[in-house]
């Protein structure tokens, strides 16, 4: 008599809360739009073997957690390091010519930004802004520290074309370099923004 038995496959839980809002004054002369995000993933499977950006990652404007003047995913679990048992068999020994290879994905994440933005008076639909924006992302919640925030400031420009479509046109300067993107003003256009 043989026996088998199947096991259920690994489930893995991504949740992320979002409260974002726009409040207007002096006749909306002044907008401010704060925007907060805080997520956490379940899961004990490696990143290699999840759907891509199932894990966190942070920085730039094109990803689910922008921080503008940051690189595109460079806000990371592991800062670039293999420090922590975690992060270290990320890193491949064999390979010399890299010493970090790639950013690692984070199971908890913190971001949020502050937005002004006052209209120019110079010509309909266009806007000047100001920001502040910082993101977190650590393998796990209860090893968030201070040292996994990177914030940024900067300015731009907002232009509604033809009265419908947001343009968003920024330069942002991080206060903190990382790994993956140095503490250098960069250049962030984006279209159908949200706030």
């Amino acid at each position: 008599m043989s026996s088998s038995f199947t096991t259920s496959p690994e489930v893995s839980f991504k949740a992320t809360l979002i409260g974002q809002s726009v409040h207007s004054f002096f006749e909306r002369r002044l907008i401010i739009a704060p925007t907060l995000r805080v997520g956490g993933v379940i899961t004990d499977r490696r990143e290699a073997d999840l759907p891509a950006d199932f894990l966190y990652k942070a920085g730039g404007d094109s990803v689910a957690l922008p921080v503008r003047g940051y690189v595109d995913a460079s806000i990371e679990a592991c800062r670039g390091r293999d420090t922590d048992p975690f992060c270290a068999d990320v890193f491949d020994p064999e390979d010399e010519d890299r010493e970090f290879p790639f950013t690692v994905g984070g199971r908890a994440m913190a971001s949020g930004s502050l937005e002004l933005r006052w209209p120019t008076f110079l010509l309909d639909d266009f806007w000047f802004a100001a920001f502040a924006d910082v993101g977190a992302v650590a393998i796990e919640w209860d090893r968030i520290t201070g040292d996994d925030f990177f914030p940024s400031v900067g300015g731009g420009l907002r232009w509604l074309v033809t009265g419908q479509i947001p343009l968003r046109l920024d330069v942002g300067v991080p206060l903190r370099g990382t790994r993956f993107s140095s503490q250098e003003a960069r250049l962030h256009l984006n279209i159908f923004y949200t706030l």
